[in-house]
């Protein structure tokens, strides 16, 4: 039976560039956005979704995921079926309809992107990277349990020989783009083995001939020194040391894309302090057994004296911490305002950075500096051209992903976590119980062939 057509009824529309009042109809048929139409003419047979008195938006793309965390502070978190349901689901709600998974197994990311072109009310479109390309004992090797690291998660090299291999490995893994590691000291603030600029060149330079964009995850200045001189294509985390302006210029003249993944860090820090293992609107969202891990961490962080008590960033002095948290928003300010172009990513899920919560994100980057409506653009149609995502956009021939917010998320972008209404590929999200379990039982069943997928992968596809 062919999808029917729809008709959405608008006076506050986000379409991705600009804010347009004034009552409007968005017609979808296909899945697909068949035309705006000023005025709120109805065509004959088809729905009508009636979003007048919200803002609405296109469906907001995260750049930067880690979906098979389900949250837990600790570095040993094995995957969970039931966490990566949840995560799917709880994105959907709060109205994300695209995403970049930034270096989960790529067995798993390829079964979830099938699963969700076939069947896309059960998750957002997926731009997949990983395996990460990384130094022997570099991030995230430095921290990451060997057992995961056996699934082929990471690719250490040395040489610029076998940066090429790991690239022409990903690829064959049929993965979007190539993240690629460049961190110089961990979050404990320890020297790492950081790849060289050579290999670092050779990951680029290959990438980019097989048409991959790289993605550099990086935090000190020496990291984004050496991530522009081997010509990544985005930055994909603000600088915890101040930057200075001639480095400022430098990523301006370069190009790229930056995506500063501010909140992650701030909840990691303040959300342990202030005990918001207590509070619904994050514990509700995780299980039993990641609340149980954040009580765990709470209460070792407050009895820990100076010192981060022991995981992903264990020893690092708790004052180096809040440092890191005035000069990441700062070094953003500069970039935004110089015309850096920024892209919404969480880093989720760890600890209280979670995906189903794009609000915090959002609103990290307001109390940086960046209006709401830049904010929206940065998870929208910045996000769209980074990933090479078709949506982001509310025009035609846009797939027809939409959210309708409380309207004042468009001065305030905290207020994108009310949630009035989410359309993913033209259709009406139903939340009743009934489709909810269909959804997750259906997204349960590629999680589990990702696994397999994934095992089979490390031995079959390593490089």
């Amino acid at each position: 039976m062919s999808q029917p057509s729809l008709t959405i009824l608008a006076d506050l529309v986000f379409d991705g560039f600009e804010v347009r009042t004034g009552e409007r109809a968005i017609e979808v048929s296909g899945g697909v956005i068949a035309g705006v139409r000023a005025g709120l003419g109805l065509r004959r047979g088809c729905d009508v979704l009636d979003l007048r008195g919200t803002l609405v938006t296109p469906g907001l793309i995260n750049t930067h995921t880690h979906t098979a965390r389900g949250g837990m502070f600790d570095p040993e978190e094995f995957i969970s079926i039931d966490s990566i349901v949840r995560n799917f689901r709880d994105m959907l709600r709060a109205g994300v309809t695209g995403l970049g998974e930034m270096g989960n197994a790529a067995g798993l990311t390829c079964s979830l992107r099938e699963r969700f072109r076939r069947n896309p009310e059960c998750g957002p479109d997926i731009f997949g990277c990983g395996p990460l390309i990384t130094a022997p004992g570099g991030y995230p090797l430095d921290w990451m349990p060997k057992t995961v690291a056996m699934l082929g998660v990471a690719l250490p090299c040395v040489t610029p020989y076998d940066a090429r291999r790991a690239v022409r490995s990903v690829v064959a893994q049929r993965m979007d783009g190539i993240k690629l590691a460049i961190m110089h000291r961990s979050y404990s603030e320890k020297p790492i083995p950081a790849v060289s600029l050579e290999a670092a060149r050779a990951v680029v330079e290959e990438a980019h001939a097989h048409g991959r964009k790289v993605f550099c995850h990086a935090h000190y200045p020496e990291d984004y020194d050496k991530a522009l001189e081997a010509g990544v294509d985005a930055l994909v985390h603000s600088c915890f040391e101040p930057l200075e302006p001639e480095m400022v210029e430098r990523v301006i003249a370069s190009g790229v894309y930056y995506c500063p993944t501010l909140s992650v860090f701030e909840n990691a820090l303040h959300g342990v302090e202030e005990r918001w293992d207590s509070l619904p609107r994050y514990r509700g969202l995780v299980s039993e057994r990641v609340a149980r891990d954040w009580d765990r961490f709470c209460e070792e962080f407050a009895a820990s004296g100076d010192i981060v008590p022991p995981g992903i960033a264990g020893g690092l002095p708790k004052a180096r911490g809040r440092e890191a948290l005035v000069n990441a928003p700062t070094n953003f300010k500069m970039l935004a305002e110089a015309g850096a172009p920024v892209v919404f990513g969480t880093d989720a899920s760890y600890g209280f950075g979670l995906l189903g919560r794009p609000a915090d994100e959002l609103a990290s980057m307001q109390r940086a500096g960046m209006s709401a409506v830049d904010c929206l653009k940065s998870a929208t149609s910045t996000a769209a051209e980074m990933l090479g995502l078709p949506g982001g956009v509310i025009r035609e021939g846009a797939p027809a992903d939409l959210v309708a917010f409380d309207p004042a998320a468009i001065d305030d972008v905290s207020r994108v976590d009310d949630v009035r209404a989410v359309v993913r590929a033209g259709r009406f999200l139903d939340d009743s119980p009934f489709r909810s379990t269909l959804r997750a039982a259906r997204t349960a069943v590629s999680v589990a062939g990702g696994m397999a997928r994934t095992l089979t992968w490390a031995v079959t596809k390593r490089p």
